[in-house]
This record gives C-alpha cells, sequence and structure tokens, in this order.
C-alpha cells in the first residue's frame, strides 16, 4: 500500500502538471511531453512503468511477493490469470502514455512556430514529484530493515486473527 500510495501521488501529481502545460484532460490533446516539459514528463513516464507493476520499481516488489505467495496456494490459477491481467494492464496503460510522448498531434504539417512550445514549470511542481519517485525506487530495490520488520509483525497479527 506504501509504494501504491507513492506511485498514485506520483501520477496525480504528473497528470496536474500536464493539464496545466496542454490546458486539458483530454489525452487525445496531450502530445509531445517530453518536448513540452522534459523533467515532468520523464518522472511522469517512470511513475507510469512503476505502476503497471516493472522493476526496479517497490510495486514490482509487492507484484513479485503476491505472485509467490499466489503459486505456493492451492488456487495457483488465479496467479496464472493475474499475471495474463497485469500483461494487458501494462500494454494498455503505456499504449496511451505512448500516445502522448510519441503520437501525431494536430500540429504534424505545420510550422515551427505552431509546434508545442517547451514549458518551465515552477519548481514546487517537480519536487513533489521527486518526493514520490525517489522513495518508489528505493523501495524497489531495498527495505530498511526496521521497515521489514514492521510488516512481518503487521502481516503476522493480520493472519493470527489478532488485533493490532
Amino acid at each position: 500500500m506504501l509504494n501504491h500510495s507513492l506511485n498514485k501521488s506520483l501520477m496525480f501529481f504528473g497528470a496536474g502538471n500536464a493539464m496545466q502545460a496542454f490546458h486539458s484532460k483530454r489525452i487525445s490533446r496531450i502530445r509531445h511531453v517530453l518536448c513540452v516539459m522534459p523533467v515532468t514528463g520523464l518522472l511522469w513516464l517512470a511513475g507510469a512503468v512503476a505502476i503497471t507493476g516493472a522493476p526496479p520499481f517497490g510495486l514490482f516488489l509487492s507484484e513479485l511477493t503476491i505472485t509467490a505467495g499466489g503459486l505456493a496456494g492451492s488456487n495457483a490459477w488465479a496467479t496464472y490469470v493475474m499475471l495474463v491481467l497485469l500483461i494487458v494492464i501494462f500494454v494498455g496503460f503505456l499504449n496511451h502514455f505512448r500516445a502522448m510522448y510519441f503520437g501525431e498531434s494536430a500540429t504534424v504539417g505545420l510550422s515551427p512556430r505552431a509546434m508545442p512550445v517547451k514549458i518551465d514549470l515552477s519548481l514546487w511542481c517537480l519536487i513533489p514529484m521527486w518526493m514520490a519517485l525517489v522513495p518508489l525506487l528505493v523501495l524497489g530495490l531495498w527495505w530498511p530493515h526496521a521497515i521489514s520488520r514492521y510488516f512481518a509483525v503487521v502481516a503476522a497479527q493480520l493472519t493470527s486473527g489478532a488485533t493490532p
């Protein structure tokens, strides 16, 4: 849940920055993100990859743990269905980002003056994205022992039926 909340925050901040830059909520009107807002674009794309459960982000470790637990259980078939659905989600989700980053826009064929213009977003628009991405990446590569121990205690209490 920690990884997911960090990733969702990153995605919402990226979407907000895109809305501010493109003056639209419509995916079809958001094009050439890396040209218009390169830093936000990279951070937002990293979040998009992370939210699909790809390595090296924290959600990959979560998906791997769920998969290992599912395969060890009596309903391994459900794990295989989940894995297929994760692939569908990965392809579908990143297809939208492909369109926003590399898709053609209404400006194709127009003069260079009509092409998207790079904008500089305030540092205040970027700091929250970094604050979400860095721990998401760190927690995908390494969990501090104190956090691991805390979550192990919580998991043990949940599986034994005890209340914390």
